[in-house]
């Protein structure tokens, strides 16, 4: 078939048609989980799961070639095939039993627990494999992130739905603080719900309940380095530090954060603007980091960029290479930064 949208496959269904295949993934993991669920509860059929990293092939394959005794359907439901994890063997073993399914089957991969993207623009070569078989024999459907404009309305819905209100303000708020997560985004509304009682959710109990993601954190810290305030780069460390226990991640936030002013850096060199970043990087649904960065960014020089972005690396090679403490190392780090000449 192709790659359609989820709204493009309910009219399918209720017009009385499905694949036998369905692929779906995204950034917006929140969004594959309902889908998968709506998905499932249309096709009204016997449902099998499967956890696609203890996937056995010939189960499977025996699996896909049941007819179900109680209902019309047969539905197989694998999350999180790893594909990236796979020889080319077992990736051709995997697409082979899935290359005849009987019209009573419906095999629905769903990916909720890693990027298939690995971080990058288009899926990585061994889940584009994947990808392209079930577009050519089935659906593929990808979730991408919501900005926080297109958040801003269901949130303000569901708010309404348990009994409060929310300013269209407000939830911009919580939808920049959550980095367009719809996932965590349902869970601290539901909290701020609980917490307001049937009445308004305010800007003073968003910022009381609903904790900064750790990239926010992150690009504090970066900032404040830029601009030289050791005391404040400091106080987000131990900010980051209560949210990323193991200091591998804890440095792979802080890394983030300064790729992005690295990257904007680039980009004002070159005369590019903001719309290029977004493009060139897929900053979709993270649109405010780019826009944070190109406010920050000229408090420092591209050479300085290139020379924290420098001292990161080699900070994570001597955190993967040594038993020296990772907290003293990333503040050696920081300290060093905070040392470069702008």
């Amino acid at each position: 078939m192709a790659n359609l949208t989820p709204g493009d496959v309910i009219k399918q269904l209720q017009a009385g048609s499905h694949a036998g295949l369905y692929y779906l993934y995204g950034k917006d993991v929140a969004g594959v989980a309902a889908f998968t669920k709506r998905l499932i509860k249309k096709l009204d059929g016997d449902v099998q799961k499967y956890d696609g990293r203890d996937l056995d092939l010939e189960q499977l394959a025996d699996a896909v070639g049941q007819y179900s005794m109680f209902a019309q359907t047969n539905v197989i439901l694998i999350n999180d095939p790893p594909a990236e994890d796979w020889s080319a063997d077992r990736i051709q073993s995997f697409l082979k039993c899935l290359e005849d399914v009987p019209p009573s089957t419906v095999v629905i991969c769903n990916v909720t627990g890693f990027d298939v993207c690995g971080g990058k623009k288009a899926p990585t070569p061994k889940h584009k494999k994947l990808i392209d078989f079930f577009g050519k024999h089935g659906v593929v459907c990808n979730f991408e992130a919501k900005t926080a404009a297109q958040l801003v309305k269901p949130m303000m819905e569901r708010a309404s739905r348990s009994g409060c209100s929310l300013s269209r303000q407000n939830a911009e708020q919580i939808a920049q603080l959550c980095l367009c997560d719809t996932m965590r985004i349902g869970n601290e509304l539901d909290k701020l719900c609980a917490y307001a009682e049937g009445g308004e959710i305010t800007g003073e109990a968003i910022s009381m309940l609903v904790a900064r993601e750790d990239s926010l954190n992150a690009f504090a810290l970066a900032r404040a380095v830029t601009a030289r305030n050791g005391r404040a780069a400091m106080e987000a460390l131990d900010i980051l530090s209560q949210q990323r226990n193991e200091p591998v991640m804890l440095l792979s936030a802080i890394t983030s954060a300064f790729l992005d002013l690295y990257r904007v850096k680039a980009a004002q060199a070159a005369g590019k603007h903001h719309e290029h970043v977004l493009e060139d990087f897929s900053y979709k649904g993270r649109e405010f980091a780019v826009k944070n960065a190109f406010r920050d960014a000229g408090k420092s020089s591209l050479e300085q960029m290139r020379a924290c972005v420098l001292i990161l690396r080699d900070t994570d090679a001597a955190l993967k290479s040594t038993r020296l403490d990772g907290r003293i190392l990333i503040e050696e780090a920081i300290t060093r930064m905070l040392a470069v000449e702008r």
